[in-house]
């Protein structure tokens, strides 16, 4: 089974249960362990803000509350996508300075 996702990544909801739509679109961070359940993985989930946010309990009543870690809120792997750092940006250490251009023409101030 091929992954999306891995422990400590910040993932994009790409998809949702149709009552629970609304998440799409939101950040949240991801964390294991990874559960496989009837050929689906599924990781344990915390939204990165504290908008309420829809999920099914497990009797599947629709709920809408702020989720954090304690919440034990899962999302299928296949149902988001990682944001990644560019390439160039990846095990980087090093401060880059980026020159601004200065203005080119000054703002006259008015005289009192």
């Amino acid at each position: 089974m091929k992954l999306r996702c891995k422990d400590g990544d910040i993932a994009v909801i790409t998809w949702d249960h149709p009552e629970c739509l609304e998440n799409i679109g939101r950040l949240v961070q991801v964390r294991g362990p990874l559960k496989i359940e009837d050929e689906v993985a599924y990781w344990r989930i915390q939204p990165v803000t504290p908008q309420l946010y829809a999920f099914r309990e497990l009797d599947d009543t629709l709920a809408r509350d702020r989720v954090t870690w304690s919440s034990r809120i899962q999302h299928p792997d296949r149902w988001m996508i990682p944001i990644e750092p560019d390439e160039e940006l990846k095990d980087t250490d090093e401060v880059v300075m980026l020159e601004m251009p200065a203005p080119a023409c000054t703002p006259e101030v008015a005289s009192p």
